[in-house]
C-alpha cells in the first residue's frame, strides 16, 4: 500500500516511517527536512501549502497526519501560528486527501485533550468535554483537528481514524521535551528542575510501541474510529527523576519550581479499544524504554553527535529525487513511452528524401515538447487521471491505428496521442534519469524488431505500452479513485482516441468501420490484382506496354472529367482488355471525397458515354471515405474497392525501392495499389513504369498469379448503375 506520512521526519514520524517501510508499504514523507532514511519517497512541501499538498499526496491510499506545532512553548509564544498550522494545516491536509480520493486520513491527536474532559476515573474515547476546561490552547488546536476529521467524513465521506497518544519518549526525542532536558541536566551535574511538586504523572509510551500501532490502525476496524494509545503505567515527575538517575548510575539533584499554566496535569486513560478493535497494547515498560533511550543518546554523544536532533542519512541527490518506488514507477512509464516511436518507424514507409528527415525530426521534437508539458501538466493536475484500464485500451487502439494510418500527418498525431495517454494514465514521474534510459532503451528494441521482423513490431510495442502502464499503476496506488474524476478522464481518453480513430478510419484504405471496403480477395488463392489510380497519362501507355510485353491485364480508376475531356486513352484500356473503375469525377477531389450523389453519378455518366461502359468497382480518390461513400455506391449497385498493399504517397522516385516495398506486402489475395501522376512530377515521373517490371517479377518468383479485379474478387467488372 502507497502511504504518505505528514511530519515524517519528525520524532514520532520517523519511527513510524520505519514501521510502515518494515511492513512492506511504500511510503512518501511530506516534510520540509528530508527524512532519515533514502528509500522514501520525499516531498518538500510546508504544511499550509494545499497545492503542494494535492501533489504530493496523490497516490496514496492512507495519509498520516503527524505535522503539527506540538511543544507547548511553541504554542504558547505563536498561539496564532500554531493553531494556523494545527487547524487550518489539518484542514487543508483532508482537503488534498479529498481531492485525491484517499481512502483514509489519519490523524495523530493527544490525551492532552482529555484535560477538558468531564467525569472522573478512568476515562475512554466515549468522554464528554467541558470546553470551559479544555485549558491551554495546544488542547483547543487538537480538538478542533479532530473536529474538522469528523467533519469532513460526514460531509464528502472521507474516512478518518484519530489516534490520541500518551505521552511519547524514546530515541530521537526533540530537545525541549522533559526526559531530554532532564537527561541533559543531569549528565551536566545540573539539578534537575520540576514544576509544581513532582506528583503530576504522565502515562508514558515508548515510540517503538506508538509507531507499532500505526500499521495496526491501517486495518479496516479502525476505519472511523478514536483510539487511546496510552502507557502502561502512571508515571509521575518524581518517578521519572529516579528513573534517569538509575539509567546513569548517578545521584539528580531537583530543583521545584513553579507549576506551568494550563499544564497537563494526567488523567487515568483507558487503552482497551486500541486492544480490542486492532490488538494493540503496549510491550515497552517505561523503566526499560528509559534505559533504552538512555543507552541511545550516550550512543549518540560518544560518536560526536547531538543526540537530540533525528539523525539524516547524507543525501544521495536520486534518492532525495525518487525513491525506489518512485524510480520503479519512472522506469514503467518510460517503458510505455518508448512505444511511442512506433509511428516514428512507421513513417519509413513514405521515404527517406532531406524534407521526410525533416519531417521526422520534427516529429521527435514534437514528441519531446508533447512529454515536457505533460510532465509540468501532471504535476498541477495529479488528483486527475485515466483509470489504467482504459488508459491501456486506448492506448493499444492508437497502437492499432499506427497501422491503419494512410498519411505521416496521422502518424504524428497519434505519436501525440500516445505521449498524453500514457502520462494522462500514470502520475508525474519523479526521475527522468530513470524513465529516460527506460524509453530508449524500449525504442532501440522496437527498432531492431522493426528490422528484422516488421511484424512483431505492433505485438511487441502492445506488450511493453500495456506491461509499463499497469506496472507503473501497481507502483503507485490508484485504486481507490473518485469515480467522478475517473468518469470523467475515461470520457476525454476515449473521446480524443475515437475522434483520432475516426480520422484514421475515413483515410484508411483498408478500415471497414465506416461501411463494407474491399481491400484484398480471397486469401485461399495464388492471385493478386494489380490496380492503378490517377490521369491517363504518358506513363499510363508506359505501363500498358508493361503490362501487355507480360500478358497481363489490370484495373485503371480514372475520373470521369478527364475521360469526358479526352477519351482516346481511356478507350485504348478498353480495347486492351484492362478494367476501367471510378475514381469520381473530378481531377481535383476535395480530402474528404465528392460524396454527393450527383458526383458518383456524373462520373458513371461520363465513362459511360465516352467508353461505353459502366464500372461496378469505385475507388475513393486517396482511399478517403466515409459512411456516405459505402452507402451511395451500395445504392449504384458498385463496390468500393481499395487496397491492402499501395504506396500512394508520391514520395517514391526510386522504382527498385517502390517494388521492394510492395514485394515485401504483398500476399496471396491482394490488392496492389499504385499511383499514376499526370505530366512530369520531378520526383515520380516514371516510377510506377520502372518498378513495374520488377514487381511482376517478384510476383512470379513468389507464386503469385497477376489476375484482373474482376477475376480476383469473382465478380462482375461492368454491373453498375449508369
Amino acid at each position: 500500500m502507497r502511504i504518505a506520512v505528514t511530519g515524517g521526519c519528525g520524532f514520532i514520524g520517523s519511527h513510524v516511517v520505519d514501521h510502515l517501510v518494515d511492513a512492506g508499504h511504500e511510503v512518501d514523507v511530506i516534510d520540509l527536512c528530508p527524512p532519515h532514511r533514502p528509500d522514501v519517497g520525499h516531498h518538500r512541501v510546508d504544511i499550509g501549502d494545499l497545492d503542494g499538498l494535492v501533489r504530493a499526496i496523490s497516490g496514496a491510499e492512507v495519509v498520516f497526519h503527524l505535522a503539527a506545532v506540538a511543544d507547548v512553548h511553541d504554542v504558547s509564544f505563536d498561539p496564532v501560528g500554531a493553531t494556523d498550522t494545527n487547524v487550518v494545516g489539518t484542514a487543508k491536509v483532508w482537503e488534498a486527501c479529498r481531492r485525491n480520493g484517499v481512502r483514509r486520513a489519519v490523524l495523530a491527536s493527544t490525551v492532552w485533550v482529555y484535560g477538558g474532559a468531564s467525569g472522573d476515573g478512568v476515562l475512554d474515547e466515549s468522554a464528554a468535554f467541558d470546553l470551559a476546561s479544555v485549558g491551554h490552547l495546544y488542547t483547543s488546536s487538537k480538538l478542533a483537528a479532530e473536529l474538522v476529521a469528523h467533519s469532513y467524513q460526514e460531509l464528502y465521506g472521507l474516512d478518518f481514524t484519530i489516534l490520541r497518544y500518551g505521552i511519547p519518549y524514546g530515541p530521537r526525542m526533540r530537545p525541549s521535551l522533559v526526559i531530554p532536558t532532564f537527561v541533559t541536566m543531569a549528565l551536566a551535574g545540573e539539578p534537575i528542575i520540576v514544576h509544581g511538586d513532582g506528583s503530576q504523572f504522565r502515562n508514558y509510551v515508548y515510540v517503538e510501541d506508538l509507531a507499532a500501532a500505526h500499521v495496526l490502525a491501517l486495518e479496516d476496524a479502525a476505519a472511523n474510529q478514536v483510539l487511546n494509545l496510552e502507557g502502561r503505567e502512571p508515571v509521575t515527575v518524581g518517578h521519572l527523576v529516579d528513573a534517569i538517575a538509575s539509567a546513569l548510575d548517578r545521584k539528580v539533584d531537583v530543583a521545584y519550581g513553579d507549576a506551568r499554566a494550563g499544564d497537563y496535569e494526567g488523567r487515568a486513560i483507558s487503552a482497551e479499544k486500541a486492544q480490542s478493535l486492532v490488538g494493540w497494547r503496549p510491550m515497552v515498560s517505561f523503566d526499560d524504554g528509559l534505559r533504552r533511550y538512555v543507552e541511545w543518546h550516550l550512543a549518540q554523544e560518544a560518536v560526536g553527535r547531538d543526540p537530540t536532533v533525528v539523525p539524516v542519512a547524507a543525501p544521495d541527490p536520486v534518492s532525495v529525487l525518487a525513491s525506489p518506488t518512485d524510480r520503479r514507477r519512472s522506469v514503467a512509464v518510460g517503458v510505455a513511452l518508448g512505444t511511442a516511436v512506433i509511428p516514428l518507424l512507421a513513417t519509413g514507409q513514405y521515404g527517406s528524401s532531406v524534407d521526410d528527415a525533416i519531417g521526422l525530426l520534427a516529429f521527435v521534437v514534437g514528441l519531446g515538447v508533447i512529454a515536457g508539458f505533460q510532465l509540468r501538466w501532471r504535476a498541477r493536475m495529479s488528483r486527475s487521471r485515466t483509470p489504467v484500464p482504459v488508459g491501456v485500451a486506448a492506448a493499444l487502439a492508437v497502437l492499432w491505428l499506427v497501422s491503419q494510418a494512410a498519411y505521416s500527418w496521422e502518424l504524428v498525431v497519434l505519436g501525440g496521442l500516445l505521449v498524453v495517454i500514457v502520462m494522462g494514465t500514470v502520475s508525474v514521474i519523479r526521475s527522468t534519469r530513470d524513465a529516460l534510459p527506460a524509453g530508449l532503451a524500449t525504442a532501440g528494441c522496437l527498432a531492431v524488431i522493426e528490422a528484422v521482423r516488421p511484424t512483431w513490431t505492433l505485438w511487441a510495442g502492445a506488450v511493453a505500452v500495456a506491461a509499463g502502464l499497469v506496472a507503473a499503476s501497481s507502483f503507485q496506488s490508484v485504486r481507490h479513485r473518485r469515480p467522478s474524476t475517473s468518469v470523467r478522464w475515461s470520457v476525454g481518453t476515449v473521446l480524443a482516441t475515437g475522434l483520432v480513430g475516426a480520422c484514421v478510419g475515413a483515410t484508411s484504405a483498408s478500415a471497414s468501420w465506416f461501411g463494407p471496403v474491399v481491400a484484398h480477395g480471397s486469401r485461399a488463392s495464388n492471385a493478386v490484382a494489380l490496380t492503378f489510380e490517377g490521369q491517363p497519362s504518358v506513363e499510363t501507355r508506359a505501363v500498358l506496354r508493361v503490362l501487355d510485353s507480360h500478358g497481363v491485364r489490370a484495373a485503371f480508376f480514372t475520373n470521369g472529367e478527364t475521360v469526358r475531356s479526352d477519351p482516346s486513352l481511356g478507350r485504348e484500356l478498353v480495347r486492351d482488355g484492362q478494367l476501367i473503375g471510378n475514381a469520381g469525377y473530378s481531377s481535383e477531389p476535395a480530402l474528404l471525397l465528392e460524396s454527393h450523389p450527383t458526383q458518383l453519378d456524373q462520373s458513371q455518366q461520363a465513362i459511360n458515354e465516352a467508353l461505353g461502359v459502366c464500372p461496378s468497382y469505385v475507388r475513393p480518390p486517396r482511399g478517403v471515405h466515409t459512411p456516405l461513400t459505402t452507402r451511395l455506391a451500395r445504392g449504384r449497385s458498385m463496390t468500393v474497392v481499395t487496397w491492402d498493399v499501395g504506396h500512394f504517397a508520391h514520395t517514391q522516385n526510386d522504382g527498385a525501392h517502390l517494388a521492394a516495398a510492395v514485394l515485401s506486402s504483398v500476399r496471396p489475395g491482394s490488392i496492389i495499389g499504385l499511383p499514376l501522376v499526370a505530366g512530369a512530377h520531378p520526383r515520380t515521373a516514371g516510377t510506377v513504369s520502372t518498378a513495374l517490371p520488377l514487381i511482376l517479377q517478384g510476383l512470379r518468383d513468389r507464386h503469385l498469379r497477376p489476375v484482373r479485379l474482376d477475376e480476383l474478387l469473382g465478380t462482375a467488372a461492368y454491373a453498375g448503375r449508369c
